[in-house]
């Protein structure tokens, strides 16, 4: 019987020496290779300019219709040209150990509460783990009481949250909302002017804009996200409040949007200066790294990377319905209009994900709700499960009405991006967890 050669192996022949592939090699282990590469990318210290090149990358070998031995020898030489001599050495040296490690829980390092509960947790940390996991918290009541870094995570290993990153631009919304900066049903043309002349852009709202109602084109083929003056400049592709669609673009026109606004009060702020001051900090978040444009303008979109903790301090401010130690951070009322869905979408607020009732055609018309809203079908599931969401299965659920917050987060973004996810479902996640409450 042939045996069949690591992917590590073949990851480093292509990447390295540039050997051809191996005639057993199978076109399984090719997706493998690739899916290692781009996992073990994440964790080295990459350029945001090397970052987005690598997307570029690996967006235009998905789409190429060429051999897998061409697009093994293009994906080698696109990375010899981004990365430095150091950075190859260490990507080798990680792929090597990714493939020996074995993908098993390791004992959590906070677990608190009776026999039943602790094993509950344990079977949804292992689930998540077997599934690319790094991390798994559990507060309740305020504390954190089940905390699991499988996988090479850990407690001070920040990770990109992706499209997690989405669900802080309504808080941005609902904060400039209190400090009157802006009203949510104000047309989006009133601060940028460039679209009073448009005959459909100029009566979007920030509202239809922040629940992906806006007709505007979202870019949701592209894993790469547009500047600013780009996003702007799109064009539209439904009318107005007609169709809920996902994307980046609508993102980071609100990210110009808040920018002009901090500007006409006269404040000197970017909107992540101003996310930072607002929310963030009175949280006692401290962000990792943020990616930013080409005109150092923060992604709105993608890009945050927090750790489980930090990530979690976020949602204990949404379950204290917007107090932290007592002092308030944001009202209630303005947090209960982050979880109001649209008829276009009634499980998608603005900027957050809810479990609500859907009709069978918005499931099949969404491709989001089809990859992502599985966790109805889980028995005890709170009414009022809320959730920011990015690739690769980063979650952050939140229940006010059960005091709850859970964080998950895992490898393999760049893979998921690519079609290549893992089989994770949230339902089979949270289960055990909803079973005990």
């Amino acid at each position: 019987m042939k045996m069949k050669t690591p992917s590590w192996v073949l990851a480093i022949a292509f990447l390295i020496s540039g050997l051809s592939v191996v005639a057993q090699e199978s076109e399984k282990s090719s997706q493998l290779t690739a899916s290692s590469i781009a996992e073990s990318l994440q964790r080295l210290d990459l350029s945001e300019e090397q970052k987005e090149e690598i997307r570029e990358l690996f967006q235009s070998l998905r789409d190429q219709k060429v051999g897998r031995i061409q697009r093994q020898r293009q994906l080698r030489q696109g990375l010899a040209k981004i990365l430095t001599r150091d950075q190859r050495i260490a990507l080798r040296k990680d792929l090597r150990r990714s493939d020996r490690k074995e993908t098993k829980p390791v004992e959590p390092v906070i677990a608190v509460g009776d026999e039943s509960t602790v094993n509950a947790y344990l079977k949804a940390a292992e689930y998540s783990a077997m599934q690319k996991g790094i991390s798994m918290l559990i507060m309740k009541d305020g504390e954190i009481v089940f905390e699991h870094y499988p996988n090479g995570g850990s407690s001070d290993r920040a990770h990109e949250l992706a499209s997690g990153t989405k669900s802080f631009s309504g808080l941005i919304a609902v904060a400039a909302m209190e400090d009157k900066l802006l009203k949510l049903d104000e047309p989006v043309s009133a601060t940028i002017h460039e679209w009073k002349a448009d005959p459909k852009k100029k009566d979007i709202t920030i509202r239809q804009l922040l629940t992906l109602t806006s007709g505007i084109e979202p870019n949701n083929r592209n894993p790469r996200v547009p500047d600013y003056p780009t996003a702007i400049a799109k064009d539209m592709k439904h009318e107005p409040g007609e169709k809920f669609e996902y994307g980046s673009v609508p993102f980071q026109v609100f990210g110009e949007l808040i920018q002009r606004k901090l500007k006409t009060a006269g404040r000197d702020q970017t909107p992540l200066n101003y996310l930072n001051e607002r929310i963030l900090e009175p949280c006692g978040i401290e962000y990792a790294r943020w990616r930013h444009d080409k005109f150092d303008n923060p992604h709105l979109p993608s890009g945050a990377a927090l750790t489980a903790r930090d990530w979690a301090k976020l949602g204990q401010m949404i379950v204290d319905n917007g107090k932290v130690d007592g002092k308030r951070v944001l009202k209630k009322k303005s947090i209960d209009i982050c979880f109001k869905g649209t008829e276009q979408n009634p499980v998608y607020g603005l900027t957050w994900w809810l479990y609500r009732p859907i009709a069978d055609a918005s499931v099949r018309d969404i491709p989001q709700v089809r990859q992502n809203m599985d966790a109805e079908k889980v028995p005890g599931a709170p009414e009022d499960l809320v959730m920011a969401a990015g690739a690769g299965k980063q979650r952050l659920f939140i229940s006010r009405k059960e005091n709850l917050v859970i964080v998950r987060q895992a490898d393999g973004i760049a893979a998921s991006l690519a079609g290549r996810g893992t089989d994770y479902k949230d339902s089979e996640f949270l289960k055990p967890l909803f079973e005990t409450m």
